[in-house]
């Protein structure tokens, strides 16, 4: 994956690398023979073993991000984060804020895909006073299955993340504004 990142880091004329599945597929992942022999020769508490997760991820993140600064410096690297930063840690391994407060990455996109108003409003308020809160881009669910979810919603949203200091706005995904 790195000689493929960086190929394309360093060969295309591109804005950017942006990582949509930096992550576990859930907690009860990684478990493979490779994985445990790597862990148990590095370290011998069990209780670190979602930590020791963890690093693996942001281990890579920082190396790619150090390679691509290096090679093609205006190329940004940006990751696809899941919002709620316990959820992300605990069952995804991605310890998002973490990665910004380290400075290894250009942007995240929070995947704040609820149709609830109440719910980004606290993903406003708990991470507006985050160190590097302009590189928090709040991705906002534009689909609908059923047609229940309204643009005027997805508007409604919109204003509230401008009335703070956060990096912007993305919409996923096209065709649910499109089909309703």
């Amino acid at each position: 994956a790195e000689n493929l990142i960086m190929d394309i880091a360093v060969n295309y004329d591109i804005d950017g690398i942006h990582l949509d599945y930096i992550r576990y597929p859930d907690i009860e992942f990684g478990y493979s023979n490779l994985a445990l022999k790597r862990y148990f020769s590095e370290n011998n508490d069990v209780e670190n073993w979602q930590n020791w997760k963890e690093e693996q991820i942001t281990n890579f993140i920082e190396n790619i991000y150090q390679k691509i600064k290096i090679e093609a410096p205006f190329v940004k690297l940006s990751a696809a984060v899941f919002a709620n930063i316990e959820t992300a840690k605990l069952l995804y391994s991605q310890n998002w804020i973490n990665w910004l407060e380290k400075g290894i990455i250009d942007n995240v996109y929070l995947m704040d895909y609820s149709t609830s108003n109440d719910v980004i409003e606290t993903h406003l308020s708990r991470y507006e006073n985050v160190f590097q809160s302009k590189k928090i881009v709040f991705g906002l669910r534009a689909w609908s299955d059923d047609c229940s979810y309204p643009v005027s919603q997805i508007n409604e949203k919109i204003q509230k993340i401008q009335n703070h200091n956060f990096g912007g706005i993305s919409l996923y995904s096209f065709t649910g504004i499109k089909q309703c």
